[in-house]
């Protein structure tokens, strides 16, 4: 009995073990649904003269923020409660060319001439303005954060060959600014996956390239360059805490450090955005609309013409679409609505 008894133990353990072993090893996630299709489309338009939105950020569908440069001082800015698009129409000296924020409560605006705005759910003020070794204004592309203590704003500073790759760093009391003379590259966009990298990737553009760059903190490394062209357009996002590149007509998701192919798009027509809530509900800017991959086919969802595509936010059930139109120097923005 006690052989017997020590055999079925010793068993246990060899089949305890293994299993523990391939689910370390091989471990399962869950495959979400595909994503859905049936939106209902509105469109707002916001028209002021030489003015033209870049970005949104939002708290939630009736808490959204709208800025670019252009026109008035007094226009940059424009809020969405969930009924209509306001503008306070106070002037400030701020050339928004970004925003982000933590909540409604506080949010974030990168702008040109070194300035960063900071609104604290009442106003919105200057939080800092830059000193730069060249003594050009940097102009800030992007800025994105995993908290209000771990903030990146990220641009450039002087222009040409003159130009020089710039990231600002926020610890939630300070500002530290980086400056990387070796790269001439205007930064448009910064972002991380939680569950796919401990890195940062951004997304450069210079004079005749554009470039992915990965950040570890404080040292950047240039990972791809490619030459300036609609064939060569390249863009990175967070998606559900994973990375999500689109380039060379390629959806890629990144996993186990490189770029693992999951759809292929015609490149052609591709003008520069991936968004998505997860691997199966992913949304692809278009010079004709948006598209919609949803895990195995993709198509358009909504279409448009003589506009240009600059942003897009996602809520649960609300997508929020920037395009401009140049022709009729008008801002539109689409409000899409699940069934």
């Amino acid at each position: 009995m006690t052989s017997k008894k020590t055999l079925i133990i010793f068993l246990t353990l060899i089949f305890t073990s293994l299993f523990l072993f391939n689910c370390e090893d091989n471990p399962t996630e869950p495959v979400p649904d595909p994503g859905r299709r049936d939106y209902v489309w509105q469109a707002d338009t916001i028209q002021v003269p030489f003015f033209y939105i870049y970005r949104m950020w939002g708290s939630s569908p009736e808490d959204v923020w709208a800025v670019g440069p252009g026109g008035a001082l007094s226009t940059t800015i424009w809020h969405y409660d969930g009924e209509s698009w306001t503008t306070d129409n106070i002037s400030r000296g701020v050339m928004p060319r970004c925003i982000w924020g933590t909540d409604k409560d506080n949010v974030w605006i990168g702008s040109s001439e070194n300035k960063i705005w900071n609104y604290n759910g009442t106003n919105w003020s200057e939080n800092i303005k830059f000193d730069v070794s060249n003594g050009n204004g940097i102009s800030f592309g992007d800025i994105w954060g995993t908290s209000g203590n771990n903030i990146y704003a990220v641009g450039s500073s002087g222009y040409g060959e003159n130009r020089i790759a710039t990231i600002a760093h926020y610890n939630g009391k300070e500002w530290a600014l980086m400056e990387f003379p070796e790269y001439q590259y205007y930064f448009v966009k910064i972002c991380k996956g939680v569950k796919t990298s401990n890195n940062y990737f951004l997304i450069g553009h210079s004079e005749d390239s554009i470039g992915l760059f990965e950040l570890d903190g404080k040292k950047l490394t240039q990972i791809i360059r490619k030459g300036v062209g609609q064939d060569n357009l390249m863009k990175v996002e967070e998606i559900n805490s994973e990375l999500f590149f689109a380039f060379n007509g390629t959806i890629n998701r990144y996993k186990n450090n490189s770029f693992n192919p999951i759809y292929n798009y015609n490149q052609s027509i591709f003008s520069g955005g991936i968004f998505g809530r997860n691997q199966r509900d992913i949304f692809l800017s278009m010079k004709y609309g948006l598209m919609h991959f949803n895990g195995d086919t993709i198509e358009y969802i909504l279409e448009f013409n003589d506009e240009y595509f600059n942003d897009m936010l996602i809520f649960n059930k609300k997508l929020f679409l920037i395009t401009n139109n140049y022709k009729q120097n008008s801002n539109i923005i689409y409000k899409g609505t699940l069934k």
